[in-house]
């Protein structure tokens, strides 16, 4: 019976481990996905940015368009 409890604690103790893995994968998940979207919010704005320069060196005021 002792040695079924030491079972059963030691199985309860590696799902707590599995588990706790699983929220440390899921939070940089998460963190990855933001710095992702941050990335493609500064590409937007770079590729917009270039563009207002174009249309500048062409005589054109983006902010009028």
């Amino acid at each position: 019976m002792a040695e079924a409890l030491v079972i059963q604690e030691r199985q309860e103790k590696e799902i707590a481990q599995a588990l706790a893995i699983q929220e440390r994968q899921q939070k940089e998940i998460a963190e990855a996905l933001v710095i992702q979207e941050r990335a493609e919010k500064e590409q937007e704005r770079q590729k917009n940015e270039k563009l207002a320069a174009y249309l500048r060196s062409l005589g054109i005021n983006p902010d009028e368009i």
